[in-house]
């Protein structure tokens, strides 16, 4: 689909159905009709579809705010907490960090959008060090896609995740550490000291000898 004809491309629970009359409005901003999920058709500026700021009819912030305000009894929990924030980064644009999640296009996914299966799929928050983990960083909140993890832990799966090229494929720091044996930390050392990939990946570590 090219830039300048978005008709068929979903953004949100948005889908483009056909220009607006007029298209343009007197400050150059495209309008698109556009059909919510929810079957609402209205006019819709293209830059707030793409840039996010509109991912609805309002169906879905009306979802939102009735499962917030929905009784559970946990209202003041820290999983709770940790709930809110998630919708709040991605489908809040006034959110300080909206613009590093929602505006990106990453989203709660809609089982999540209830505290309660949120809740289930998670289950308690370990301890107060852990937060919730992408495993895919460009990916949505969803079950699939979502651990606790301590910040420890988090840094160290980044370090990990790094892509390495050798022998003819591309893999991350702990799968190469799984098939040479050498840790992924002794690898990626070698590499950034100058070594060769190849041989990053294929020398043994030396053995310190223990003084006699």
């Amino acid at each position: 689909m090219s830039r300048t004809n978005p008709i068929g491309q979903h953004f949100g629970r948005w889908t483009v159905i056909e220009p607006a009359d007029p298209p343009v409005d007197s400050r150059h901003r495209q309008y698109w009709i556009c059909q919510c999920d929810c079957g609402q058709t209205k006019p819709v500026r293209l830059d707030h579809l793409k840039s996010g700021r509109t991912q609805s009819c309002g169906c879905l912030l009306r979802e939102i705010t009735q499962q917030i305000h929905t009784t559970h009894g946990r209202t003041r929990t820290p999983i709770y907490s940790v709930w809110r924030k998630l919708l709040d980064r991605c489908h809040h644009p006034q959110s300080p960090d909206y613009f590093r999640y929602g505006a990106r296009g990453i989203r709660v996914c809609k089982r999540w959008l209830s505290f309660e299966n949120f809740l289930a799929d998670m289950g308690e928050r370990p301890s107060p060090q852990h937060t919730i983990e992408r495993k895919n960083n460009l990916g949505n909140y969803e079950p699939s896609n979502c651990c606790w993890a301590t910040r420890m832990e988090q840094a160290r799966n980044r370090r990990t995740n790094r892509m390495i090229t050798a022998f003819g494929k591309t893999q991350c720091l702990m799968a190469w550490q799984d098939e040479t044996g050498i840790h992924w930390s002794a690898i990626w050392s070698r590499i950034q000291r100058g070594w060769l990939v190849e041989a990053a990946l294929t020398r043994p570590a030396r053995r310190r000898q223990r003084a006699v």
